[in-house]
């Protein structure tokens, strides 16, 4: 008797175990691989969102003073810092930039930057036209599209609207 309720405690635990398992897979599986087809939408402006690390999240208060603005070709490319100008609706863009090269290792993609200071590189977790999220040293940076696509491309050509 005493093994009949042991066997039936273990298969109980078992299929559980199995169930979690399944779950797991199935979620995995679901999620897209990034592919290098994704990586032109990169080039654009991004908003910062929220930053994660550890389970906490950091937001902006109010709206960001600086956006990211990326461009590249041929996996290289640049990071700019540009603050928006409301008044004249365009961007207040300094000389200043980060070069970068799009590395893959073991099916990820990774931004690396390299100046006479320091050597980073940042995993793109997440990019589609929408969201960017890259890992840095544990942490997580959110981006999202900051301005509608018409502003954005007559900024691109010099075009005041």
């Amino acid at each position: 008797m005493e093994v009949l309720v042991w066997f039936l405690v273990c298969k109980k635990y078992l299929l559980e175990i199995l169930n979690l398992f399944v779950f797991i897979l199935l979620i995995a599986c679901n999620q897209k691989a990034l592919d290098a087809s994704d990586l032109v939408h990169l080039n654009g402006y991004w908003k910062i969102s929220h930053i994660t690390q550890e389970n906490e999240t950091f937001k902006p208060n109010g709206e960001p003073q600086l956006i990211d603005y990326y461009y590249f070709k041929q996996k290289k490319g640049i990071r700019k810092k540009v603050q928006p100008n409301l008044i004249n609706q365009n961007f207040l863009v300094s000389e200043d930039e980060s070069n970068f090269e799009i590395i893959e290792k073991q099916q990820n993609f990774f931004l690396s930057y390299k100046t006479k200071w320091a050597a980073w590189e940042e995993r793109i977790v997440t990019l589609d036209k929408d969201v960017l999220i890259l890992e840095n040293d544990a942490k997580e940076y959110h981006y999202v599209r900051p301005v509608s696509y018409t502003h954005l491309r007559a900024h691109e050509t010099g075009r005041n609207l």
